[in-house]
């Protein structure tokens, strides 16, 4: 657990699920990479999937301001605003949809748009990072 995880309460952890599961209603795709990240994330976080399930669901953007807005730490929005990031590219794509619903909500909580960006540059630069890795091992020199 890193030392963003460890100062979030229960709460904020469960809300960071929920967040993900968020980005994932957008997703056009059934995808194992992201269901095994979102399962990795809730043992990260030491939670259980019961207790995962027995937390109100958000189910539209406006519900997940209106939680995020509640969280006093803006380094905990970040992170939570990073990990939908993560999980919108666990598979290598993502839609216009989730962009625009992550910059949206982002936005919304008060994280500004040049953070977002830096976040999504960041992302790119380590899918890339990623790929040229697979590139050395599989092609032949």
């Amino acid at each position: 657990m890193n030392e963003y995880t460890q100062n979030m309460s229960e709460q904020e952890k469960i809300f960071c699920i929920q967040a993900l599961k968020l980005v994932l209603l957008l997703e056009k795709r059934n995808c194992k990479d992201n269901e095994d990240y979102l399962k990795r994330k809730i043992n990260d976080f030491g939670l259980t999937k019961s207790i995962i399930n027995a937390a109100t669901p958000l189910r539209t953007k406006e519900n997940f301001i209106k939680e995020a807005k509640a969280i006093p730490s803006i380094r905990t929005k970040r992170f939570i605003l990073r990990e939908m990031i993560l999980m919108a590219i666990t598979d290598y794509e993502i839609s216009d949809e989730q962009i625009a619903l992550i910059y949206d909500m982002g936005m919304n909580i008060g994280i500004k748009q040049e953070k977002i960006n830096d976040f999504f540059l960041w992302a790119a630069h380590g899918i890339e990072w990623q790929l040229e890795g697979i590139k050395l091992v599989e092609k032949d020199i």
